[in-house]
């Protein structure tokens, strides 16, 4: 969420708290959220009391408390969901894999989700940092013949897309596998691929260097392989009266 912008940390921070169970009750200049149902380890971080108004805008409207994207109860909440994701704890765990079939897709679309790892280190030192970033990568048909998608393209994908037709749980096992198994062709891509975003890492800490000091990095190495977080397989309708 580093880099999110308003929108997104808004759109994440509401959804995030209604999948939780938290009442989330929309206002003029921003949400009045009821604290009861927050998990244990967030809700002292929005303070002490039952209601409290939250905002993502700046200036804040009087009587607002700001959540922006560094916010320590954005920041917490973010890694609450991606540990239940993982560790599959409790009912409020999000899904890290998921097929569907919907009209908003006329070709098998598969988006990925990586956690990318660089090894950077100081340009006159001899300290190392491990940086990190979440990256989302797609992709249309199979995947040697593919057609990429932009990261603007998967990400519209990524909160747009729904449901409009049914899928058995095996035909869902069924093309998650297939996925799956294709992982090993996509090696060699996907290693340059996570070295192109270990250079746009770089460049971007250069820029924000520039506007507030500090030091200069570049990149010793990637990590591979990347850490897949995420598979989401949209495939297109199927007509029932022949042919898809």
């Amino acid at each position: 969420l580093a880099i999110g912008n308003v929108k997104t940390v808004n759109d994440f921070v509401v959804q995030a708290l209604k999948f939780l169970g938290v009442q989330v009750d929309k206002l003029d200049e921003g949400y009045r959220v009821f604290t009861t149902n927050l998990p244990k380890k967030l809700k002292p971080l929005l303070g002490s009391k039952n209601e409290v108004l939250i905002s993502f805008d700046s200036p804040t409207p009087k009587g607002f408390k700001y959540l922006g994207r560094n916010h320590i109860f954005v920041e917490q909440m973010c890694q609450e969901l991606v540990n239940n994701s993982i560790e599959k704890t409790n009912q409020h765990s999000p899904s890290r894999a998921s097929v569907i079939r919907t009209n908003q897709v006329k070709i098998k679309t598969t988006l990925m989700q990586f956690r990318v790892r660089n090894v950077i280190s100081e340009q006159n030192g001899n300290h190392e940092i491990v940086a990190e970033e979440m990256f989302l990568w797609g992709f249309q048909g199979d995947f040697q013949k593919s057609a990429f998608l932009s990261y603007e393209e998967a990400n519209k994908l990524l909160f747009e897309i729904s449901p409009t037709q049914n899928l058995t749980k095996e035909e869902q096992n069924y093309w998650l596998e297939q996925e799956l198994e294709n992982l090993s062709e996509m090696k060699i891509h996907l290693e340059e691929l996570s070295k192109t975003r270990a250079e746009k890492l770089v460049e971007a800490h250069e820029r924000f260097r520039k506007v507030v000091g500090g030091k200069k990095f570049k990149v010793v190495e990637p990590v591979f392989p990347m850490d897949l977080m995420g598979i989401y397989v949209i495939l297109p309708e199927v007509n029932f009266d022949g042919g898809n």
